[in-house]
C-alpha cells in the first residue's frame, strides 16, 4: 500500500515536472488556451485555467498506467508496478504536449515541422519517414492478380507492384462509373448522400463536394503535404461565360455547341484546387474537353465523340492528342517529384496520378499499337503498365521508394467482358449495350475473369476493382487479403497512417483497415453498399 501511495504521488510530481520542462525547453506561448474541439474548418480554442489543461491531461495518461500497473505490480512485484505507472507518465506527457498543445501552440504544425524547428531537419525527416504518398487511380481496367505467363497482356511493372505489397480480391467502387467512385475515394463518403444521387455527371455541373466537406487532398495539406494532382478530375467545377449566360451544353453529355460561350480568359471555380490540389494539371471531363493548369484552361484534349469548335478565343490553347495524354501527364508527375526533392526534399507530398486509359474511344500511342495480342484495349493497357513503371522507376532513382506508400486501385471494372487481337471496336461507344463486343477468336483475354458484368452494371466485373498497397517496411511483401474494402476507405487509412483526428460528421462512410494492410485478417468492415 505504501509502494501504491508513493508511486501515485511520483507520478503526479513527475507529470507536472515534465510538462513544465517541455514548455520552457520549446518555449511555447503559455497564455495561448489548448484546443479541445477541431471544427471542419479550423480549429476551436476553449479558454481553460493551466491547472484544469493538466488534470485533463494527467486523466488521460494515469489511467491506464495505474490499471496495467495494478495488474503488473499483483503478477510481478512492486518493481513491475513503478516500472508501468512511470512509463505511461512520459509516453502520455509526450503524446498529450507534443501531439495536441504544442502543435496548435506553435501555429497548427504538425508534430515533425515542431521537432525540426528545434531539432534540426534530419529528426523532422525521421519522424515523417512515411513522407509521400502517391495514389494511381485508373479508369475501367481490371485485373484478377499479377498476370499469368501466357497472359495475352503482359504488365511486369504491375506485377513486381502486387509482388511488393498487398492485394487485395475483394475490394469494390461503390458504383461502376467514374465520377461518384472518385467521390467516396476524394471523401470518404457514399456517393449518394451528395447533391447527385445517381449516374454520371453531365458536362458543367457543379461540384459533387459540398461547401466544408473535407477532402483527402484537404486533410493532407493540414498534414504539411504538397498536393498535386495530374490527369482526370471530373468531379464538378464552375465555368465563367460570356455574357452572363449558363454554359452552352450545360446538363448534356454531348452538345454541338459545346461551351459556345465559355470565357477563356477567366478562371475557373470550385475545382482541383478548390479542393485540397496545391497543383492541377488535367481536364475537368472529358466530354467538355478542356485541359486545366490549375484554374486556368490551358489546352483541348482532342477527342473523336466530342469537340469544342464552337467555343470563343480557344487560339491560344494547345490541342491534345489523345494518344500523347498519357505520356504527357506521365512527363509531369516524374517533373513534379525532380522538383519538388530539388526544392523541398524534408516536405512530403501527395501525388494523384490518374490517366484516361483504358476509355473509350481506346488511343494507344503509335509505340503500343499491335504490342498485345488482346487488340487496341490490351495495348492501352500495356502503355499504361509502361508509364507506371517511369513513374515508380522514379521514385526508385531518388531514392524515395522506400520512403513512399503506392496505392493503385480503378473507379470501375473493365468496359469490355472480352478482348481479342482481331476484335472490332469501331462501332463501340459509352454505350452499355455497345460495350458488348463478339469475340469470335479462341485466343481470347477475359479482363474480369470469370466475373460477370462490366462497367455501368451492378454485377461483380463492374464494382469489383483491383487494389494493391505497397509501404516497405510496414506492409507485408507479395500478400493477397480478402477481407471487404471499399475505395472509401482509402480516406480513413491514411488519416490512420498520420494519426489525423477525423471529424464526426466527416468522412462517415470510410472505415479504418491499417491492421489489415498490415497483414492482420481481422474483419474491419462488415458490407458495402453498391
Amino acid at each position: 500500500m505504501i509502494i501504491f501511495l508513493v508511486s501515485v504521488v511520483i507520478l503526479i510530481l513527475s507529470y507536472f515536472i515534465y510538462g513544465k520542462f517541455v514548455e520552457n525547453i520549446l518555449d511555447v506561448e503559455k497564455n495561448r488556451p489548448a484546443p479541445v474541439i477541431r471544427l471542419q474548418d479550423d480549429v476551436d480554442f476553449v479558454p481553460l485555467p493551466a491547472w484544469r489543461i493538466f488534470f485533463i491531461q494527467f486523466l488521460n495518461i494515469t489511467g491506464l498506467g495505474l490499471i496495467f500497473g495494478a495488474i503488473a505490480g499483483a503478477m510481478f512485484g512492486s518493481a513491475a508496478f513503478l516500472w508501468i505507472v512511470l512509463g505511461s507518465i512520459f509516453s502520455g506527457a509526450v503524446h498529450g504536449y507534443l501531439s495536441g498543445m504544442l502543435s496548435v501552440r506553435q501555429d497548427k504544425l504538425s508534430i515533425s515541422e515542431v521537432v525540426g524547428i528545434y531539432l534540426g531537419p534530419k529528426m523532422r525527416h525521421f519522424l515523417r519517414y512515411f513522407t509521400i504518398i502517391l495514389l494511381i487511380f485508373v479508369g475501367t481496367v481490371f485485373l484478377r492478380g499479377p498476370a499469368k505467363k501466357n497472359s495475352l497482356i503482359p504488365t511486369p511493372n504491375l506485377d513486381k507492384l502486387a509482388s511488393e505489397g498487398i492485394r487485395f480480391t475483394d475490394a469494390y467502387c461503390p458504383v461502376s462509373v467514374c465520377p461518384p467512385s472518385r467521390f467516396a475515394l476524394m471523401t470518404g463518403t457514399y456517393p449518394f448522400r451528395s447533391w447527385k444521387k445517381s449516374g454520371v455527371m453531365s458536362n458543367y455541373e457543379p461540384s459533387l463536394m459540398q461547401s466544408g466537406q473535407l477532402t483527402l487532398m484537404q486533410m493532407l495539406q493540414k498534414n504539411g503535404y504538397a498536393t498535386t494532382g495530374l490527369g482526370k478530375w471530373h468531379l464538378g467545377a464552375s465555368f465563367p461565360t460570356l455574357y452572363g449566360k449558363k454554359l452552352a451544353g450545360y446538363g448534356k453529355f454531348k452538345a454541338e455547341n459545346n461551351g459556345a460561350n465559355i470565357d477563356l480568359n477567366k478562371p475557373m471555380s470550385d475545382g482541383p484546387l478548390d479542393h485540397g490540389f496545391v497543383h492541377w494539371l488535367g481536364f475537368s471531363c472529358a466530354s467538355e474537353c478542356w485541359v486545366l493548369e490549375g484554374k486556368k484552361v490551358m489546352g483541348v484534349l482532342q477527342h473523336d465523340f466530342y469537340n469544342v469548335d464552337s467555343a470563343q478565343n480557344k487560339e491560344h490553347l494547345k490541342a491534345i492528342p489523345r494518344d500523347e495524354y498519357l505520356s504527357l501527364i506521365t512527363d509531369k508527375s516524374t517533373q513534379f517529384i525532380h522538383q519538388h526533392v530539388a526544392k523541398d526534399g524534408s516536405k512530403p507530398f501527395f501525388l494523384y496520378y490518374s490517366p484516361y486509359v483504358p476509355y473509350i474511344p481506346l488511343a494507344a500511342s503509335k509505340d503500343f499499337i499491335g504490342s498485345t495480342d488482346a487488340g487496341p484495349y490490351g495495348d492501352n493497357v500495356h502503355e499504361l503498365d509502361f508509364y507506371i513503371g517511369k513513374l515508380l522507376k522514379t521514385l526508385d532513382s531518388l531514392k524515395l521508394a522506400e520512403n513512399t506508400i503506392v496505392l493503385f486501385t480503378s473507379d470501375n471494372g473493365s468496359i469490355f467482358s472480352e478482348t481479342s487481337g482481331d476484335t472490332d471496336f469501331s462501332n463501340v461507344s459509352n454505350s452499355l449495350s455497345e460495350m458488348d463486343v463478339k469475340v469470335n477468336n479462341p485466343l481470347v483475354h477475359k479482363p474480369s475473369g470469370e466475373l460477370r458484368g462490366t462497367k455501368q452494371t451492378t454485377w461483380e466485373g463492374g464494382v469489383r476493382t483491383p487494389f494493391i498497397v505497397k509501404w516497405p517496411g510496414y506492409f507485408p511483401q507479395g500478400a493477397v487479403s480478402k477481407q471487404l474494402f471499399a475505395l472509401n476507405d482509402i480516406m480513413a487509412k491514411l488519416a490512420s497512417v498520420l494519426n489525423q483526428y477525423l471529424p464526426g460528421n466527416q468522412a462517415v462512410d470510410s472505415y479504418d483497415l491499417l491492421p489489415v494492410f498490415g497483414g492482420q485478417e481481422v474483419g474491419v468492415r462488415p458490407s458495402i453498399v453498391i
